[in-house]
């Protein structure tokens, strides 16, 4: 039962490892399940880590354990044996779920599919025999009784299933979404997709945190440490069991990103400034500029919670005016030049239009010469760059890597190349 609930968190959204299952388990046992509220603090002090958890804990608890009909309990009242009925046709039903698998519904179009199943694992075709033998008999008691079992189970049947799609579809519901997302041009997205956008950057984010996050090591093969070889293999008498190779510490990235948030590239500043403040665990350090003319720097109102009154905010600041590279790059050297080394890893988006005007080829060149890594991001496809007032061919000479960019899977790939950057 503990195995079957910790899968429906996880098709909600929650990430519940073995370890907190075995502990749920065991506070299982300790607690027991008659006092309903006890047993589930219980299970949330295990299994929800957070406040927004918690919430999506209690709506799965209360859909995966309802409430067995305690009526039984009091003797006198007249409704002990319909209360009875619809707690054997309870039970019946729970077996069954579980034999038929029920937690393997997704589709709203299944629910006629597991409901059917569900009532013939749980006993309706011996039930209905019942009920035509009762019927050929003459027994009216016996009939009235057996058809009401039956519209009982077929109406907790109902209900059941319905509970399961809710339980175990949102993570599907979730998945199709993302996909949607990650293939949609990043201009046809607007802030009517942010709270997608924040959970599919939050997925995409800890997915690379787990790859990169750690301290990571690079093994060099070929040079051998022999004083841990030594020390590993005492324990067989000096002969050599098991090799170590000496390991070279990896450096995470110093990053500056400079988002143009003129109306032409704004949804992709925001989603890449939302991703990228979701990695901070992954670089040294993270700042963050915006421009459409003069720039200034962000990295103080991404710590917000609201994401979205954010990028509004850093819209009403920096988004007005025509774009203007030349200013933005000289605004941006007087600000954090200094701060350039060879650790530093500078991220560019922007559409590279300058509307004619200067587009600070020289300040781009210096910034490149101190980095360890100048990068361009464009939303434009590759065949509109130098088309018109853009001065992408240009500017891209003189950045270490420059990339079209025009939806979601391929700036997870560029940012997951920035990760792997070796230091």
């Amino acid at each position: 039962m503990i195995a079957a609930f910790a899968r429906a968190l996880h098709d909600a959204g929650l990430d519940v490892s073995a370890a907190e299952t075995l502990d749920a388990l065991r506070a299982a046992e300790t607690l027991g399940v008659e006092e309903r509220e006890i047993f589930k603090q219980g299970l949330r002090a295990c299994l929800a880590k957070s406040a927004s958890e918690a919430r999506i804990f209690d709506e799965c608890f209360e859909r995966f354990f309802w409430p067995v009909s305690q009526e039984r309990k009091d003797e006198r009242r007249p409704e002990r044996a319909a209360s009875l009925q619809r707690d054997a046709a309870s039970f019946a039903l729970q077996r069954a779920a579980s034999r038929i698998g029920l937690e393997g519904i997704q589709l709203f179009t299944q629910r006629g599919l597991y409901q059917r199943r569900l009532v013939e694992e749980a006993g309706m075709a011996e039930m209905e025999r019942a009920l035509l033998q009762a019927r050929r008999e003459g027994a009216a008691e016996e009939e009235g009784r057996l058809e009401e079992a039956r519209q009982e189970m077929t109406r907790q049947a109902r209900q059941m299933v319905e509970r399961a799609l809710l339980l175990h579809s949102r993570r599907r519901r979730q998945e199709t979404e993302a996909a949607a997302l990650m293939a949609a041009s990043l201009s046809a997205l607007d802030g009517r997709e942010t709270a997608a956008m924040t959970r599919l950057a939050s997925r995409l984010a800890k997915k690379l945190a787990a790859k990169y996050g750690r301290r990571r090591k690079e093994a060099q093969k070929g040079r051998p440490d022999m004083a841990r070889i030594i020390r590993r293999n005492l324990a067989f008498d000096g002969q050599i069991h098991d090799l170590v190779w000496k390991n070279k510490r990896v450096s995470k990235p110093d990053l500056f990103l400079l988002c143009d948030v003129s109306g032409s590239v704004a949804a992709a500043a925001r989603f890449l400034l939302m991703f990228l403040h979701a990695l901070s665990s992954c670089v040294e350090s993270c700042r963050a500029f915006a421009f459409s003319s003069h720039l200034g720097e962000v990295s103080a109102l991404m710590e917000a919670r609201d994401f979205s009154k954010t990028f509004r905010e850093i819209l009403r600041t920096h988004g007005g005016g025509s774009t203007d590279y030349g200013q933005a790059f000289g605004d941006f050297f007087r600000l954090a030049g200094d701060k350039i080394t060879r650790r530093s890893v500078i991220i560019i988006l922007g559409d590279a239009r300058s509307n004619h005007g200067d587009p600070g080829a020289d300040i781009l060149r210096e910034m490149s010469r101190r980095a360890a890594r100048l990068l361009w991001i464009n939303p434009e496809p590759k065949s509109l760059w130098g088309t018109g007032d853009s001065e992408m061919p240009r500017l891209a000479a003189l950045c270490h890597a420059a990339h079209g960019c025009a939806t979601i899977a391929q700036m997870e790939r560029i940012v997951d190349g920035v990760l792997k950057l070796r230091l």
